[in-house]
């Protein structure tokens, strides 16, 4: 994980901060199979399906960008 931040004051008792944080969870998959999917129509009766899935592999990575507004009486 990466972060960084940066507080600027604003006025007497009010601060801004910004922050940043990047992190890398490396890489997620599914294997071969079958996932059961729950379907509700309309008239509320409940369907079960059956789906079957392909092996997936990705890179799982996150950005995220906070703004804060600090106040200190």
């Amino acid at each position: 994980m990466l972060a960084a931040g940066l507080t600027l004051p604003l006025r007497g008792d009010m601060l801004l901060d910004f922050g940043y944080r990047y992190t890398d969870a490396g890489r997620i998959g599914t294997a071969i199979g079958d996932v059961e999917v729950v379907r509700y129509d309309d008239d509320g009766s409940r369907q079960l399906r059956r789906i079957a899935i392909n092996p997936t592999v990705a890179d799982l990575r996150h950005h995220s960008l906070t703004a804060t507004l600090r106040w200190h009486p």
